[in-house]
């Protein structure tokens, strides 16, 4: 069940929003296994612009973030929702799994994130805890969003890196993982996959 909730006066269309979100549940869940619960709920909101925030099976969503935050926001129910993680030690793990979840369903948004260049100060600092990255947070986004997309993609095909996410995801479903633990199965399928990504920071 997609339940949507709208912040009164606000001129948005729940039913834009759910067939978005419906949309993005039922592609993930093709690409990574089914979504595990009994239902999803949005809540749109005034403050929050073109952004979200996720929580497992909710997520609350600015009034201008239908287009670019609903299927990221909808990732974060497998990571992490499903699949936990540290998220102050390694942000990179859920919110670049959830933006290459995301890009990779839409081709445009991919191509914007391939070709967003990385600031110096952020460059193949991928795995930097929180505390590194409150001291850059003009470049958070750049940094823990952008780069895991190009970082992935340089591995191999899409359709290879589903088969391995996938494992990722059955195999530490309900449990909280490390980027050792995605590495190790990363590796099974992309044999240069340690490599590439400790040259991003990893």
């Amino acid at each position: 069940d997609v339940t949507v909730g709208v912040t009164d006066g606000l001129e948005v269309s729940a039913k834009r929003f759910a067939a978005k979100a419906t949309q993005a549940l039922e592609s993930l869940g093709r690409r990574f296994g089914p979504y595990p619960w009994s239902s999803f709920n949005l809540a749109v909101m005034p403050d929050l612009g073109g952004s979200g925030i996720e929580y497992p099976a909710m997520v609350f969503q600015g009034d201008d973030s239908l287009g670019f935050a609903t299927t990221h926001e909808v990732a974060h129910m497998w990571f992490y929702g499903l699949v936990g993680s540290n998220p102050a030690q390694h942000p990179w793990l859920d919110e670049g799994l959830a933006t290459w979840s995301h890009a990779t369903t839409e081709p445009d948004v991919l191509d914007r994130f391939l070709n967003l260049s990385i600031p110096d100060d952020v460059r193949n600092r991928i795995g930097r805890p929180m505390t590194f990255w409150e001291r850059h947070e003009e470049s958070y986004f750049e940094g823990v969003y952008a780069q895991p997309v190009q970082a992935l993609d340089e591995l191999g095909p899409t359709r290879e890196l589903d088969c391995a996410i996938r494992e990722y995801v059955r195999r530490f479903a309900h449990r909280i993982a490390t980027p050792d633990d995605l590495i190790r199965i990363l590796t099974d399928h992309f044999p240069a996959a340690r490599q590439t990504l400790a040259r991003y920071g990893v």
